[in-house]
């Protein structure tokens, strides 16, 4: 059926130079297309998320009347990377609120596949906002995981894991029937991870992590477990390692950006450019958990009040991208 449409801000339509013709645009299926391929609106209810895209981002405007109804239409960026934290280094990334019971069901099925990753965890929680009507589509708006206490196979841990992707994914609808989360293009968001002084210990040596680290005169520096102190008021973190056979004491110091810069403490006068060689190192670290790869982006101490009273941690901030979902069946992280 065709559809008679007006846009109702003409100002901010100009300003977009956005162009429509009476009977441009049909319904097919639940959606308003344009008959230019370049452009679709994909409607929802009032209240519900609209989208005028065009190529690879979607535009606003204030609203819009189709066959007598007002739709809401929502701003809605191209995720080339991860979305900003309202100006805030430190933003709150708060789980979704429900909508209906649609996400839930995507929610149970990477609960599964998560708890089966990790040795040993207290909590897992996976919240996904979406609507059935978009779901079938292969839409979700957003996707949150957080949990507690967890140890990975690979004896990756941490006291609090939080990976959200506050600007929604793409699914392939046909895998989620069979039960299985299959993403169709990369998802992008921002993570954190809380860290004591033995999680902190494990990161480091971690099997990524250690075959990342710095290596002078062609030697790699190899971290230890142990050794890892945090000095919350000073706003430092020291850990140590081999290198060469000979052990070295590593500074790490948090500025107030959350940016790292690092400082050999032992042996004083050791090989030169170490420091920087950490301090880069960091700045621009890596972990690919099995398609979920994290960028490093800031780091900060704090304190946490954990089971056996307040502790002093290790809280880092990281970007997410989501190039697929771990499959516990062949992935180990």
């Amino acid at each position: 059926a065709l559809c008679w449409f007006v846009l109702r801000d003409r100002q901010h339509v100009a300003e977009h130079n956005w162009h429509f013709r009476p009977r441009a645009c049909f319904l097919v299926a639940g959606r308003l297309r344009c008959r230019s391929q370049s452009q679709r609106l994909r409607y929802g209810r009032s209240g519900q998320r609209c989208d005028l895209v065009r190529g690879s981002q979607s535009l606003v405007a204030s609203g819009l009347l189709v066959q007598g109804r007002h739709w809401d239409l929502r701003r809605r960026c191209d995720s080339s990377r991860a979305p900003a934290l309202s100006g805030q280094e430190w933003g709150p990334l708060d789980p979704p609120a429900d909508i209906d019971s649609s996400g839930t069901i995507v929610g149970k099925i990477l609960e599964a596949g998560v708890k089966l990753l990790l040795r040993e965890y207290d909590s897992v929680q996976v919240k996904v906002r979406c609507r059935f009507d978009e779901l079938i589509w292969g839409q979700v708006e957003a996707v949150h995981l957080s949990g507690f206490n967890w140890c990975s196979k690979l004896r990756l841990s941490a006291r609090h894991l939080v990976i959200s992707v506050p600007e929604g994914a793409r699914l392939d609808y046909g895998e989620l029937l069979g039960g299985r989360v299959q993403l169709t293009e990369t998802a992008h968001g921002w993570a954190e991870a809380v860290f004591n002084e033995a999680d902190f210990g494990n990161f480091l040596t971690y099997p990524q992590v250690q075959a990342a680290a710095p290596q002078i005169d062609g030697v790699t520096f190899r971290f230890l477990p142990d050794g890892v102190v945090v000095d919350r008021p000073a706003g430092r973190v020291r850990f140590e390692g081999l290198l060469g056979g000979e052990r070295f004491i590593v500074e790490l110091e948090a500025a107030a950006d959350g940016s790292p810069t690092a400082v050999l403490l032992e042996p004083s006068g050791g090989p030169p450019g170490l420091a920087e060689a950490f301090t880069s190192f960091f700045r621009t670290l890596s972990v690919d958990l099995a398609g979920a790869v994290l960028h490093f982006h800031a780091l900060r101490l704090d304190l946490r009040t954990g089971t056996k009273g307040p502790e002093e941690v290790i809280r880092i901030r990281l970007k997410a991208e989501i190039l697929r979902i771990p499959n516990p069946l062949r992935d180990r992280i």
